[in-house]
């Protein structure tokens, strides 16, 4: 298979959700006691949630970038989920 870098234009408020939601299934899959997952996501997840409610806002202004967005974290969300986890050091 080949893969090539592309330059993409992505929603900035879909793009810290869906890496807030990645990086925590990482975190929990490496069986991160729960101080030190919150501790490490505690700054994406806020900026998540600062930001969700304007994911309708961006969806409504350029629906194929949002939507592009999401099918770009939806990948790291499942390489998340299915990548042996990484040992907790």
């Amino acid at each position: 298979m080949a893969i090539k870098k592309r330059e993409i234009e992505y929603a900035e408020e879909v793009d810290e959700v869906g890496l807030a939601v990645a990086e925590l299934i990482r975190d929990i899959r490496a069986k991160k006691p729960i101080a030190a997952i919150a501790a490490e996501n505690l700054t994406n997840v806020v900026k998540a949630v600062e930001g969700a409610e304007q994911v309708d806002d961006e969806l409504e202004a350029n629906r194929r970038v949002a939507l592009q967005t999401m099918g770009y974290r939806t990948g790291d969300m499942v390489d998340a989920l299915l990548k042996p986890a990484a040992p907790v050091a």
